[in-house]
């Protein structure tokens, strides 16, 4: 077979290959993804290297300038403390948030050796019951990208803002989509969905992600944003945008309050 057969039967069998994982997506419930996305995440920075990387450069520079000193602040999605342990030190009030239940013990013993205290909380930010009002709350990277639907999404932003102080601000990290997107994925996954009764909406700019973990495939949903689709969800939340920034390599952050 030429060169250009040989392209064609590879692109067919790429299509064929991510055809079948939307359709596998499309069939799992959100409860499904929320599963997989915990044990996705359960080795997730658990060295004590990985732990103590602190904030990136983009976190940096943002947080640097919203949260005000000795502001209450909680982390969704905090892990095992890579950019909750940064607030701590710089003598931040802190909640964490954290759906898979590894990473909060790892946090949970860095913190005693450290002799530092944080509220610690195992869940996702739809479910978690959320203590009290902060002046930042932050989804850490990608958290915001794995909520199925624009409107679970907005639901999200709505109890997040019945929690904010005064001037308080929620800080949003997602996957930044770029290019051209055919859609037939979503449009396969959409499918399934209706055939099987999952409640996993699917919308435009869906993904589904097969991971290999301990020998078992592990499904992942994710949804990649333009900063101006954040930007109107968070209005149709009843916020607006503070301060936005988008960082070719770091990602985008969206700053909103009310």
């Amino acid at each position: 077979m030429c060169s250009a057969g040989l392209a064609a039967a590879a692109g067919a069998s790429r299509r064929l290959s991510t055809g079948l994982l939307f359709l596998a997506g499309g069939a799992r419930s959100i409860d499904d993804f929320k599963r997989d996305v915990s044990e996705y995440f359960a080795d997730y920075n658990l060295t004590p290297g990985e732990m103590q990387v602190g904030f990136n450069a983009l976190e940096a520079r943002m947080y640097g300038k919203h949260a005000r000193p000795g502001a209450r602040i909680c982390v969704i999605g905090c892990g095992s403390g890579r950019d909750l342990l940064p607030f701590l030190s710089a003598g931040h009030e802190v909640v964490g948030i954290e759906a898979a239940p590894q990473p909060i013990e790892a946090l949970r013993r860095e913190l005693a050796n450290r002799g530092q205290q944080a509220a610690l909380m195992q869940g996702f930010v739809e479910d978690a019951a959320i203590p009290g009002a902060f002046d930042l709350i932050i989804l850490s990277p990608q958290c915001y990208s794995y909520i199925p639907g624009a409107d679970r999404r907005v639901a999200v932003l709505r109890r997040l803002a019945g929690h904010l102080a005064a001037d308080g601000r929620i800080a949003i990290s997602f996957l930044r989509r770029s290019g051209t997107w055919s859609g037939m994925g979503v449009r396969l996954a959409g499918w399934s969905a209706t055939l099987t009764g999952s409640d996993c909406p699917w919308e435009a700019h869906d993904v589904v992600q097969q991971n290999d973990i301990g020998g078992r495939r592990v499904l992942t949903f994710e949804h990649f944003f333009v900063p101006s689709e954040v930007e109107a969800e968070a209005s149709r939340a009843g916020l607006r945008v503070i301060d936005a920034e988008v960082d070719d390599f770091l990602g985008p952050m969206t700053i909103v309050g009310s």
